[in-house]
């Protein structure tokens, strides 16, 4: 079977969105703001006749290019050359390998990946909280002193205290492996990201140091929010600190008329797991990363 692929343009946006709603891999069905943005590589449609039958989407991640193929009908042949024209892209760009999330319950794209050599990488819960009518008490640590990430975007002091501190919790997240070498010039570039949202990422202050960090961050889905990094630096854990911090973002999304949080956290990080759940957060389901090294 021998497809033809055509480049995204503007006027393709709401046929692009319908198949992006019917049948995304992650069940990612409300997506509103599906606009290319700065990280998209490449995003090819496949038409047949007036119908667009599949799609081919290419984001940046670092040097890795991820992958989200959207099909009507999933069968060895679509994913095939789906998959194909996404590795022959990832060459063309240069790109050190791909990457995709699957669902752990969808056996067709996981059988299919394995069986084109993809490795699994990382599992992850995905869980949301429903806000609704919720009433979100604050927890008025007195030793803490909260403050909102978008109030000091000007602070050249407090944004590399808040990046030094938001490094040394990243690579703590379990499980622990290489640290990044997130430079702070390209994580201050990425605040004005569509999905940043640095009024809803918080910092815990203790005695003037950045301790602890909570973030929110946009989704497709305008009434949804994500979160992003949480945690407390090593030498100021088990106080509370993550937990007062999630709280304010909670009540951060409650104040701005936000219907849901969701949340993405490593089966390893049992810590985080179990924090959400007393917070509310109810798991929807488990997927895998699958990697492909290019050569």
């Amino acid at each position: 079977m021998s497809a033809a692929f055509t480049d995204y343009k503007d006027q393709h946006l709401g046929t692009y969105a319908a198949l992006h709603n019917a049948v995304h891999p992650l069940g990612d069905r409300n997506a509103v703001h599906l606009e290319p943005t700065p990280r998209t590589a490449a995003r090819l449609l496949m038409f047949e006749g007036a119908g667009l039958r599949a799609a081919l989407n290419l984001e940046w991640r670092g040097k890795t290019l991820e992958v989200t193929l959207l099909t009507r009908e999933p069968s060895p042949e679509i994913a095939a050359i789906l998959c194909g024209q996404a590795v022959s892209s990832a060459r063309e760009f240069g790109a050190r390998g791909l990457q995709v999330w699957v669902r752990e319950t969808d056996a067709f794209w996981l059988g299919f990946y394995r069986a084109q050599g993809w490795e699994e990488h990382t599992r992850i819960v995905d869980s949301t909280l429903t806000l609704g009518d919720a009433k979100v008490i604050r927890d008025n640590h007195t030793a803490l002193q909260i403050v909102a990430l978008g109030t000091q975007l000007h602070d050249e002091t407090f944004l590399r205290g808040y990046h030094a501190a938001m490094l040394e919790v990243l690579n703590d997240v379990p499980p622990v492996g290489t640290p990044s070498d997130w430079t702070f010039e390209d994580w201050r570039a990425g605040l004005s990201d569509a999905h940043a949202l640095p009024q809803g990422c918080f910092a815990g202050l203790f005695e003037g140091e950045i301790v602890a960090i909570s973030e929110l961050m946009r989704l497709e889905n305008p009434d949804v929010l994500h979160t992003g990094l949480s945690g407390a630096r090593r030498t100021h854990r088990r106080r509370g600190y993550t937990r007062a911090l999630k709280l304010e973002a909670i009540h951060y999304a409650l104040e701005h008329g936000y219907t849901a949080i969701r949340s993405s956290v490593h089966i390893q990080n049992t810590a985080m797991l179990a924090l959400n759940a007393g917070l509310g957060f109810v798991p929807i389901h488990a997927r895998t990363l699958m990697r492909s090294h290019l050569d």
